[in-house]
């Protein structure tokens, strides 16, 4: 590793602390490239995996940290990626209200979601293709697919680590996240990843802990209140302060 790939990972909080738990996000989204329109879907998979044993060694802490890892990687893309910033706020607000008024009895779902692709030198032209929906598959086959027939839309997987350690004015909760992800096709990538992050996790929890973690959710939006105040860098702060106000409120975290 490089001293400059090694600075950047220490700066972004990928040295400090330990590894507890990694969330693998992998998106195929060659076909809608090809056909450049709406009529199909990107291939999506999630993967999980317990780093620290003994701490996620029951359901309950498990799907806790699951779902403060969740809501950080929601965080850290809605502070990175202004251009589809509000309008990821706006419909994770929507979809977790949906959530909480069913008492966590309809998952976490959202809308389909469009995004136009224009062309400025009007080689191909201007075209509109899906953020969402994305169709949710085993990794079998997105890991095997050939590189020379997707060149393009080539799989690529977003991968958030949360770490664990001491509490410091960064991260008040004793815990934050590292993201690496790879250049390419972020103005859909990026706000898909959160998508799907929080719903095949909302549908594989019960009904209340799936009100929890969309409680969870609507407190890091009430911590920034608005797109307008969300900050670089502000992700463990805004999750800290999310499950501080959770449990502020009699609330149990997710078992």
């Amino acid at each position: 590793m490089s001293l400059f790939h090694w600075l950047f990972r220490w700066l972004t909080g990928a040295s400090a602390g330990y590894d507890c738990l990694c969330l693998e996000i992998l998106m195929d989204y060659s076909e809608p490239i090809r056909k450049r329109g709406l009529d199909s879907l990107g291939l999506a998979a999630i993967r999980w995996t317990k780093i620290d044993e003994n701490l996620l060694s029951t359901s309950e802490r498990y799907n806790t940290f699951r779902g403060i890892l969740v809501a950080l990687h929601y965080a850290k893309i809605l502070s990175a990626h202004d251009e589809t910033r509000a309008e990821l706020f706006s419909r994770t607000d929507e979809a977790v209200e949906q959530c909480i008024l069913s008492e966590g009895k309809t998952s976490i779902d959202f809308k389909p979601w469009n995004l136009c692709i224009r062309d400025p030198v009007d080689i191909v032209g201007d075209f509109t293709t899906p953020i969402w929906p994305w169709k949710v598959v085993d990794s079998e086959p997105i890991e095997e697919c050939d590189p020379s027939f997707a060149p393009v839309g080539y799989p690529k997987t977003y991968v958030e680590t949360l770490k664990v350690g001491p509490k410091s004015r960064s991260a008040p909760g004793g815990f934050w996240s590292y993201l690496d992800m790879p250049m390419g096709g972020e103005r859909v990538l990026a706000p898909a990843s959160v998508l799907l992050a929080i719903t095949t996790l909302s549908r594989e929890l019960d009904d209340q802990n799936r009100q929890v973690l969309a409680i969870l959710l609507g407190y890091v939006n009430r911590y920034y209140g608005s797109p307008n105040h969300v900050s670089l860098a502000s992700e463990a702060k805004a999750v800290a302060t999310a499950m501080q106000a959770i449990l502020s409120a009699g609330r149990t975290v997710i078992k």
